[in-house]
């Protein structure tokens, strides 16, 4: 199995936008978003900081994106 890929976190919010997720909010550097079935998700977004492949997978988890559709579409 090949390595999860890694994102800045704007990367993370434009995957999801392309996934049906809307912008909700904006805090500081934390980005709300939420799609049609009502599951929220909230995406730190630090410049030039790459997310944890940890964090990348409980989002991957919490929107019901698999990771295979990440890999290929990242």
């Amino acid at each position: 199995m090949t390595k999860l890929k890694q994102v800045d976190g704007r990367q993370m919010v434009n995957f999801l936008i392309k996934r049906g997720f809307t912008l909700v909010r904006q805090k500081g550097s934390h980005v709300f978003m939420t799609n049609k079935d009502g599951v929220k998700e909230v995406v730190p977004v630090h410049a030039g900081k790459q997310l944890p492949r940890g964090l990348i997978l409980k989002i991957l988890k919490n929107t019901g994106i698999e990771k295979e559709d990440y890999q290929k579409r990242i």
